[in-house]
């Protein structure tokens, strides 16, 4: 299974969704279908709701033809609405993670090695064998070696309770020991006697028969991972261990990975599953391939667990939060583990495709980011996402022990300390871009993502109708909104439900029935959702839900309408019944009580001591916000289930808005808000059709752009299409396409290149123009008779250069150095066969460098094809052939050079 690239974005066809949605009774087997794609083609929802919702949401479809896609969206986009910087942080800030908990677990080594948690009084799961590594690991580093005793002491107790199998190991968590102490054996080496280390090596010879509790959803990732470090160290045969991970993988993982569309993994052990598990199972399996795994099934490894990440990278939330929602949701190590998978994936990709790496590497420093948040001032972390006392166990699973969750915590910090030890630029990642509109199309996971400009969005189609480990993981409704720069934790609450009472919370619809107000958030059972997305662009989301009774019950019907931009969210609920509204799910205290603000029509939330404030803006006159309903405690905190309603009105209209210092104040926006139609603009700024035009960025789906409002355009293009600008004071100051067109901007007209931003200079401005034809060499290794180099500068597409021979090459020099944002190349017969190639660079010409390695035409066009260089400065770039799908030729008709 593959993840095939997207250029805009995702449409979801929904009469392919409504079609294939299953509902069963049972836990184990009820789940969701999301859409099937649709090539092509946007339907609109076939239900009796008002006409104005219904033409509208046909007409948007209408506004930006060739955006629907048959698979998840590979974003190709560079430019961010707001300004971006990378984070700065450095890797040795994941040492002090690890050496802040290895601190803390010190103080609770029991006198036989053991690591007691700090509120039962016990050892626990593998909270030992976690503290035995992380020091090993941590000394190694140069660091914590006054902690070096308790290390050996906690090996020591690990490696003999291993020894003696399941009826000693703690909670019967062998799969967990297994990866930590084959890691920390050799690390010790040279700190203990030869006796000693013999006598550990001997006991890591035991038969993983007598280890495991033969669990086969993500603990046998965990065995997997130690059992090839164990076969690598030399402590159990190599081939006997080999067959059992394949034997793993084919019987309990690969299906896991495989059986969605997204290559996600399905834990399977809460309904609708989790996406947490994913990046816990992906790690761990992942780890076989940096460890040098050499199994039959490597190669299909790579590819399943390369597009997963993908799709993760997609999930992930603006402050670095791993989704939300599914077993085990909201607690602090989801992100230690999403890092983990973003560090590896930027160590793969560091020579592959730097770009990618740069996404990656930002995205494993982003949740490093994120986890910080919950640091306790002891160096410890909070076990879930709050600062109440960790002994009220505020959204705990019966599982989580905070000594070992910290040492989760700890140990994982430290394995992505090791993957970013290697220098990588920072790139901005798709949570930050923009562009992101889809839903899964598993059967289990029951999520919707939607991003405009860095303003996320994040909805479960279904809650959970059973309690799993003591709480009710996912909760229908929205379950988050996040923006970037912005402190997500203000709001609105990652859907929270009251294991006791069952009272849950998210923003959803809320309906007036028997004369008492219903909650969809309370009514999983009853209820669930159905995404359609209409409008995907990196500046602008257009998307529903309908909330409808599931097969065999009864209810109104509900549509509930975003419009989605980099500054806020756009929500029109309308319904086929009574009365109606929608609940905002406000958070008054997450350990420490926000401060909270309900008055003239708008909610806010904040902390006393930070400038970020959610608003939920009631735009409509008449709005009516009853507090009155009891705090529901969740993982995330007390949430207030606030409810908005509209006596008499046919929509309910909020604009939810996360707002930083600097930005217009709530009350601001609300009393320019101006809406007409699907359309509305504001003091933050405006969307009209298919367009967006706000303070730092403008774009969308077009070919002429107004961005002062004065009928004016200041850009047009040569044809429609889809654009991004950034803008500072109503000036554009850089531009990316999604094709290859003219523009003038501002008086100045130049050609652009599909998916390379360029820097844009006003008319005033002295510098020259980018390179065309007429300035650039190009010199080949060879050339075939009749097929000279200079024909790929002469724009006819039936002349070509073209050579055989695995690493002959083209060189353009540029005639001086200049920063390249861009290549775009047309191949000879594209249509018809792939070819594979490298790109370097160089100044002088005698000293090359590679910009991108191993890269492939798409095999489906003879028209030019687009590879963003991000600015490299050079005056010499050489195409190496690779070789091609047919032989080992290499033909080009077209090469061009953008200078950004």
């Amino acid at each position: 299974m593959t993840v095939a690239t997207l250029q805009e974005g995702l449409i979801i066809s929904t009469s392919d969704f409504l079609s294939r949605r299953l509902r069963a009774v049972s836990l184990s087997r009820r789940r969701f279908i999301a859409s099937a794609l649709s090539a092509g083609s946007v339907l609109t929802l076939p239900l009796t709701l008002p006409e104005r919702a219904a033409a509208a949401a046909s007409a948007r479809a209408e506004t930006a033809p060739g955006l629907a896609a048959t698979t998840l969206p590979e974003t190709r986009w560079h430019l961010t609405a707001r300004p971006w910087r990378p984070t700065g942080r450095a890797a040795s800030e994941f040492l002090d993670v690890g050496e802040s908990i290895a601190r803390v677990h010190a103080t609770r080594q029991a006198a036989d090695g053991s690591i007691m948690d700090a509120y039962t009084g016990r050892e626990q799961q593998y909270q030992t064998p976690y503290f035995a590594a992380s020091v090993a690991m941590l000394v190694a580093n140069g660091r914590a070696l006054d902690l070096l005793p308790q290390g050996i002491a906690a090996m020591d107790r690990a490696t003999a309770v291993f020894e003696q199998g399941r009826s000693r190991i703690p909670d019967d968590h062998g799969e967990f020991f297994v990866a930590a102490l084959a890691k920390a054996l050799p690390l010790y080496r040279s700190s203990v006697s030869a006796a000693q280390y013999d006598t550990w090596r001997s006991r890591l010879t035991t038969p993983l028969a007598r280890v495991l509790r033969g669990m086969t959803h993500n603990w046998r990732t965990y065995a997997m991972k130690g059992e090839w470090l164990r076969a690598r160290g030399g402590y159990v045969d190599r081939v006997v261990a080999t067959r059992w991970i394949e034997k793993s993988w084919t019987e309990t993982q690969r299906g896991r990975l495989t059986g969605n569309r997204w290559n996600q993994y399905s834990d399977r052990t809460s309904d609708p599953d989790t996406h947490v598990y994913d990046a816990a199972a992906r790690s761990n399996l992942f780890s076989l391939v940096i460890d040098g795994y050499d199994g039959p099934s490597r190669v299909e490894m790579i590819t399943v667990l390369l597009n997963g990440a993908r799709t993760s990278l997609l999930m992930q939330e603006p402050s670095g939060q791993n989704p939300a929602g599914g077993r085990s949701g909201g607690h602090v190590w989801n992100d230690v583990y999403s890092g983990n998978v973003f560090a590896q994936m930027a160590e793969y990709h560091r020579q592959r495709d730097p770009r990618l790496a740069g996404q990656y590497r930002h995205a494993a420093l982003l949740n490093l980011a994120s986890i910080g948040r919950w640091r306790r001032d002891d160096g410890s972390y909070s076990v879930t996402k709050n600062h109440f006392d960790p002994a009220a166990r505020v959204g705990y699973a019966d599982y989580s022990w905070f000594q070992n969750y910290n040492g989760n915590v700890m140990f994982h910090s430290l394995e992505s300390y090791e993957l970013t030890r290697n220098p990588i630029d920072e790139r901005p990642v798709p949570a930050e871009i923009g562009g992101v509109g889809f839903a899964t199309d598993a059967t289990v996971f029951a999520s919707a993502f939607a991003n405009a400009g860095g303003m996320h969005m994040q909805a479960s189609m279904a809650g959970s109708t059973e309690q799993v480990y003591g709480q009710y993981w996912t909760v229908l409704g929205v379950s988050r909104f996040g923006r970037a720069g912005w402190d997500s934790r203000v709001g609105p609450s990652d859907g929270v439900r009251d294991p006791g009472s069952g009272r849950a919370a998210s923003f959803a619809p809320v309906f007036e029935e028997d004369g008492a107000w219903k909650r969809l958030a309370d009514l999983p059972g009853r209820y669930e959702g159905t995404p359609s997305f209409d409008f995907v662009h990196p500046l602008l989301v257009r998307w529903s839900i309908v909330y409808a009774p599931t097969k065999g019950l009864s209810g109104p019907t509900f549509r509930n309408e975003f419009v989605v931009t980099p500054d806020g969210v756009l929500s029109t609920i309308t319904s086929t019944g009574g009365p109606f509204g929608v609940t905002l799910p406000v958070v008054e205290n997450d350990g420490r009580a926000l401060d909270v603000r309900y008055t003239d029509g708008i909610v806010s939330v904040s902390y006393p001591w930070l400038t970020d404030e959610q608003n939920f803006i009631a735009l409509q006159d008449g709005a009516r916000l009853d507090t009155g309903s009891a705090l529901i405690r969740g993982a995330v905190g007390d949430v207030r289930p606030a409810r908005l309603t509209v006596s008499g009105a046919a929509t309910n209209e909020v604009f939810v808005y996360p707002r930083s210092a600097g930005d217009p104040t709530a009350a601001d926006v609300r009393s320019t808000f101006d809406r007409s139609g699907a359309d509305f603009s504001s003091s933050l700024g405006r969307v009209q059709g298919s367009v967006y035009i706000g303070r730092t960025s403008a774009g969308g789906y077009a070919d002429t752009i107004d961005i002062r409002g004065d009928g004016q355009p200041e850009v047009t293009f040569s044809a429609a299409c889809n654009v991004v600008l950034q803008l500072d004071a109503g000036v554009v100051t850089a531009v990316e396409v999604d094709r290859e067109v003219t523009a003038t901007i501002q008086g100045r007209t130049r050609r652009l290149v599909a998916f390379t931003p360029v820097s844009w200079v006003g008319s005033g401005s002295q510098t020259p123009d980018p390179p065309g034809p007429a300035d650039l060499v190009v010199v080949a290794s060879s050339e075939q008779p009749g097929r000279p180099a200079v024909s790929v500068l002469d724009g006819d597409a039936s002349t070509r250069w073209s050579t055989r021979g695995l690493g002959q090459y083209l060189t353009v020099d540029l005639g001086v150095e200049a920063a390249v944002a861009g290549v775009g190349l047309a191949w000879y017969r594209g249509a018809d066969r792939v070819a594979t190639f490298d790109v370097l660079s160089s100044s002088d010409g005698t000293h090359w460098s590679t910009v991108a390695a191993g890269r492939t035409s798409s095999g489906t066009s003879a028209e030019p094809e687009s590879l963003s260089l991000d600015g490299v400065t050079t005056r010499f770039l050489r195409i190496v052939n690779r070789g091609n799908t047919e032989n080992d030729w290499i033909a080009l008709t077209g090469v061009d050079l953008l200078r950004g």
